[in-house]
């Protein structure tokens, strides 16, 4: 018998020799039972609430592959803590024939499943109550309770308030709210700590991480960012933020808790930032947060002035350099967001967006679908479209096959019938045969009306440009104009911007299914257009793919 074994601890403050300890007492018993051991998987400071854990997930592919006969952990709550993760685990073993086994279970069965992941869900929510009661007792001490934040270090031995201030770290902090204070922007000061080469708060522990500005501004209402942390003031809140797990993802996400159950501690030995500062601060995210007044197009419309795009590109530009996004400069100009907030890009390259707009839709009705792009995606839809029919042909006549060996096995157990041999298994048989017949019965009728393969228009190229300039002259009229700008947007991927000297070089990539659609059934009223009569776009979509890129030009 092949035998896995997986082996996990949880936190980082654990034993690493955790996991060869299991890992050794598994060798044993595999040894006692004769078994051989063909590979070894385990997971090191991660949680067993957490679905994605790289030993665990290639354990599990490896399973799928038929690499073992039995997986061996040291117990049940190694391999999963929740109970509808072990259930799934337990189903997938079960469904490949593979035996699970722990040292201390034996061989798991539903019974464990049912009360071992009971018993382990219930684990994990007392250990949560517990800690949470013991950070707030230190918060009670005077203590600060939690991890650390930048600014800090941990005290050794028992320090009043379990923290000390790191002294380069709070040198950072105190310039940071003084730049802000004196009206720099986060963003700028974000550029210049990243200048200079200041680790961030993430990139201290040698992480390949910037300051951003939402790392000095972040959310005053949650707390979070270097502005809003108000330890920094010699003041701890404790509990303003509760994180549970989103099932979807496995990933946690903060819920706002109740100002009452907040826990609110004064700390005058950890303040890094003075209050006259502090209150100058306070008072410029103050007037900065002033909310604005609201138009009547916004109370209007306030679904759609939030979810639509103020601009025809907005959310499209990328630079060529970094990849990250042009966002907004100025009032009428973009800019490489990796340059403009972060300091971390050298193109610092600035478009007018209405000359980058004109330029895109010259680009689509001038270049994007040129005589040679056709001319090749013609001739791979033809070459698809073949290979997609035989293979719709060879089906066919399998399907009419099986059709046929159903109608004789019918028959023959109507033949049974007739002559008084039934049963509840001839029943329950001739039910599934009549089932599966309807079923192939379904899709010969399909395959009878399937239309015959699309050919291209010749002059599908002047017909685009035609749409396009059509498109052009919808998007000046405001009436028409959220309707053009979807349309257009959906034919578009990305705006690719590249310095190249003293230019700027435009890379216009589009979905050629969506140009196609456009020029046989008109533009879109949606970002999901219906498909237009007489193409069908998801054969289009086989052949050309996710992204369509044209040859590049220049403004």
């Amino acid at each position: 018998m092949r035998v896995a074994i997986y082996a996990r601890f949880s936190s980082e403050k654990q034993n690493e020799r955790s996991a060869d300890d299991q890992i050794r007492a598994c060798r044993d018993r595999a040894e006692r039972e004769g078994w051989r051991v063909v590979e070894t998987f385990d997971d090191r400071a991660i949680s067993g609430a957490s679905i994605d854990r790289p030993g665990l997930n290639q354990l599990i592919r490896d399973a799928g592959a038929g690499a073992f006969d039995i997986v061996l952990a040291e117990s049940l709550d190694r391999v999963y803590r929740d109970q509808e993760h072990i259930a799934r685990f337990f189903k997938a073993m079960s469904f490949w024939n593979i035996k699970f086994i722990t040292l201390s279970e034996g061989h798991i069965n539903e019974l464990h499943i049912g009360l071992k992941g009971t018993m382990s869900a219930l684990f994990l929510k007392d250990l949560a109550d517990k800690t949470r009661r013991g950070m707030g007792a230190r918060v009670d001490q005077g203590r600060v309770a939690g991890g650390l934040c930048y600014g800090y270090d941990a005290a050794l031995g028992d320090g009043e308030s379990g923290r000390i201030i790191n002294e380069a770290e709070a040198t950072i902090v105190r310039e940071i709210f003084t730049s802000f204070a004196h009206g720099i922007s986060p963003r700028a000061i974000a550029v210049d700590l990243n200048r200079r080469g200041v680790p961030s708060p993430r990139g201290k522990h040698g992480n390949r991480s910037s300051w951003q500005p939402s790392t000095i501004y972040g959310n005053n209402e949650r707390g979070t960012g270097i502005l809003n942390n108000e330890l920094y003031a010699g003041r701890l809140i404790w509990n303003r933020l509760r994180y549970v797990k989103n099932p979807a993802t496995g990933k946690r996400e903060s819920r706002l808790n109740d100002p009452g159950d907040h826990k609110i501690a004064e700390l005058p030995d950890l303040r890094i930032v003075d209050q006259a500062l502090w209150d100058q601060v306070k008072a410029r995210q103050r007037r900065i947060n002033k909310p604005r007044i609201k138009t009547a197009n916004v109370e209007a419309f306030p679904f759609w002035d939030r979810r639509r795009p103020r601009h025809l590109l907005s959310g499209l530009v990328r630079c060529g350099c970094c990849g990250a996004s042009y966002t907004a400069y100025g009032q009428t100009s973009l800019k490489c967001a990796g340059a403009q907030d972060r300091g971390t890009c050298d193109n610092h390259a600035t478009i007018r967006r209405q000359a980058l707009e004109a330029a895109v839709l010259e680009g689509l009705r001038d270049q994007l679908v040129t005589a040679a792009a056709l001319e090749q995606f013609t001739r791979d839809y033809t070459t698809e479209m073949t290979r997609l029919q035989k293979e719709r042909r060879a089906g066919a006549a399998q399907r009419h096959v099986e059709r046929q060996k159903i109608i004789t096995e019918m028959e023959n157990i109507i033949a049974m019938i007739k002559k008084g041999i039934a049963s509840t298994v001839l029943a329950t048989e001739l039910e599934g045969l009549e089932r599966r017949k309807s079923e192939l019965d379904e899709l010969i009728g399909q395959e009878n009306t399937e239309n015959a393969v699309v050919t291209l228009h010749p002059n599908l190229a002047e017909a685009f440009r035609r749409k396009i300039e059509n498109l052009h002259a919808l998007l000046a009229n405001e009436a028409t104009k959220a309707s053009a700008m979807d349309a257009i947007r959906h034919l578009i991927e990305a705006v690719v911007l590249t310095p190249r000297g003293e230019e700027l070089v435009v890379e216009l990539r589009g979905q050629l299914a969506a140009i196609l659609q456009l020029c046989a059934g008109g533009w879109p009223q949606s970002k999901e257009p219906d498909i237009a009569a007489g193409l069908d776009i998801d054969q289009v979509k086989l052949v050309a793919g996710a992204r369509f890129e044209l040859t590049t030009f220049r403004l």
